[in-house]
């Protein structure tokens, strides 16, 4: 098992980090949006609702990233629960940043 599972792990942080870069860009994109797009007579960008949901993700994308950070360095490391590092932090960030923004996006347009 202990094979197996440590061919993996440079695997697991490659989705991960996937999974980030596309976070990031969808974020960079939604900022640049809010910033030119204007509702009410004002840009979106000075909606509260907006201000916080952009907060949201870009809290869930840094605590990411610092959880892929942590696994990367404890396989480099050869730390012995590097394996358990880089489960946690893949399922951490793709479910950060792929399962809960597309789950929300979904239930906004209901």
């Amino acid at each position: 098992m202990g094979l197996y599972i440590d061919e993996a792990d440079g695997g697991r942080i490659n989705i991960a980090s996937c999974s980030l870069s596309a976070a990031r860009a969808t974020l960079d994109q939604s900022l640049g949006y809010v910033g030119e797009r204007r509702q009410f007579g004002k840009p979106l960008a000075r909606l509260k609702a907006l201000q916080l949901k952009l907060a949201d993700t870009l809290t869930q994308l840094t605590a990411s990233r610092q959880m892929v950070l942590l696994a990367a360095d404890r396989l480099d490391r050869g730390h012995p629960q590097a394996s358990l590092y880089c489960a946690m932090a893949t399922r951490f960030a793709t479910d950060q940043c792929f399962a809960k923004p597309c789950n929300s996006t979904a239930a906004t347009a209901i």
